[in-house]
């Protein structure tokens, strides 16, 4: 359902790419990065539970988005090897966590977490159809071939009990492909595919990178591959193959996002990953996607593309045709509900980011809550502000503070009463109220604003997203390459 060089890559060089790591003691670790957000889960048992992956930790809310509490990375079992983004998934009893360390699960919605595998998690799904199955790609560096291509030990595991314990699911995945995403098909649950990358000889006795999608029709006890062309340039050069959902009717219509540093391209297929076609030539990263739960609403999002809607249902051989909805810069997208979420920069800013959400397909977004009002997640036990709290100064330098209310700051242009509900426009500004062609809602109940802030507390609880990218194109280049939009 999210950047960055390839987790495993980070895994084998083990030190951060940014050179910016800094620190509060050992217990809170800052990364030194942009705050921004990559990936947003809904558990499939509480509709007000939500989890977000973000690059300061993971992010908790119960009350659908009007609060978030902050889990910063030592609690969860990473951030002393340099920066990474775990990918997240729900199962009907834990949070899991798929880290370079291994797979770090929470039965008690983040307070506590504890180690079910050891072995590199490159990505990590939960069946929809059966949420207690959770399926995870682990890689590891096994050498160097004959052609001086690096090698991976990669293995499809599957977990039948909320990720207690993992077995290995049918062959090893072919060791010259670097794998970056897995999924399955909710119609079809036999039906797995792979993205990654290879490298592979040319006629003139050269080698070239091809993006790789690998399908298995027999829940992995084969797999073929389909080597897809790169473009001349960035991509042919760093671009990797990412799944990034199958429709929920159709197993054999796959979407694809081919993304390099510079501009990404969405391709899809119709014939199970045999062919493909480009949809989509972005100017940029698409870091957001999302496909509506009956698969008749694609969405596409970026930094510099906006976001754009296109209506599915294709016949064999075409493509989907977007509409640009609106410019505002995203770096994620999700659909809950029946509402469109997304990571929004806050306009008029350079600090300030929040989660907003749409009732009319993106074309104006509602703030629901500011990434400077996070505080610690609310546990039973100290451990989690304990390790923590250190690193909130850190954190609010990053994004700024939590604005009163709920508000912007004046740069904006307006007051603290008069964006306190606002939406954003098409051209990523606030609109007043009455213009917005969505309710204002009334003041959400439920836990308490984290941390006495009340910043997006008293939004609607109606929708909900993740977190803005407005990050510089090399933080875009270093972390945007978990592009991960479950349908």
């Amino acid at each position: 359902m999210l950047t960055k060089r390839p987790l495993r890559a980070l895994a084998l060089i083990g030190a951060p790419l940014l050179g910016l790591a800094l620190s509060y003691g050992p217990r809170a670790r800052a990364n030194g990065r942009m705050a921004s957000a990559n990936q947003l889960a809904g558990s499939p048992v509480d509709p007000n539970l939500l989890v977000l992956e973000s690059t300061v930790g993971i992010l908790v809310s119960h009350d659908l988005g009007a609060n978030f509490g902050w889990i910063c990375e030592a609690p969860v079992g990473y951030g002393d090897g340099g920066p990474q983004d775990p990918s997240i998934a729900m199962t009907t009893a834990h949070v899991l966590a798929g880290l370079r360390q291994g797979m770090s699960l929470s039965p008690d919605d983040g307070c506590t977490w504890s180690f079910a595998l050891n072995d590199p998690v490159v990505d990590v799904v939960v069946r929809r159809d059966d949420p207690h199955t959770a399926l995870a790609v682990t890689s590891a560096y096994a050498g160097v071939g004959d052609a001086g291509e690096n090698l991976y030990m990669t293995h499809v595991l599957v977990s039948h009990d909320d990720g207690n314990t993992w077995s290995q699911l049918g062959v090893a995945i072919d060791p010259t492909v670097t794998v970056e995403t897995i999924d399955v098909a909710l119609s079809d649950s036999n039906r797995l595919y792979i993205g990654g990358a290879a490298r592979r000889p040319t006629d003139d006795g050269g080698i070239e990178r091809v993006g790789v999608v690998l399908t298995s029709v027999n829940s992995g006890a084969t797999y073929a591959r389909t080597d897809i062309p790169l473009n001349s340039g960035n991509e042919s050069k760093y671009a990797s193959a990412f799944v990034s959902a199958v429709d929920p009717a159709d197993p054999d219509l796959l979407y694809v996002r081919v993304s390099d540093t510079l501009a990404d391209r969405l391709i899809v297929s119709t014939d199970g990953a045999k062919t493909f076609t480009t949809a989509y030539q972005a100017t940029g990263p698409l870091l957001g996607f999302a496909l509506s739960a009956d698969g008749s609403k694609l969405f596409l999002g970026g930094p510099f593309d906006g976001v754009l809607l296109a209506r599915t249902g294709l016949d064999a051989g075409t493509s989907p045709s977007f509409t640009k909805q609106s410019t505002t810069s995203v770096s994620c997208l999700a659909w809950l509900g029946g509402s469109l979420y997304a990571c929004v920069r806050q306009p008029g800013s350079t600090f300030l980011q929040y989660v907003g959400a749409s009732a009319n397909d993106g074309v104006t977004f509602q703030p629901k809550f500011y990434l400077g009002c996070l505080s610690p997640l609310s546990c039973p036990g100290p451990d989690i502000a304990v390790q923590c709290d250190p690193g909130l100064p850190l954190l609010h330098a990053t994004v700024g503070p939590c604005p009163e209310g709920g508000a912007t700051t004046s740069d904006s242009g307006l007051d603290s009463g008069e964006l306190d509900g606002a939406a954003i426009g098409a051209d990523g500004a606030p609109l007043p109220r009455g213009e917005a062609g969505e309710s204002d809602g009334g003041r959400q109940t439920g836990e308490p604003a984290l941390g006495g802030c009340g910043c997006g507390a008293g939004e609607s609880a109606s929708a909900l997203g993740g977190f803005s990218a407005f990050v510089s194109t090399l933080a875009l280049a270093l972390r945007r390459r978990r592009q991960r939009g479950r349908a």
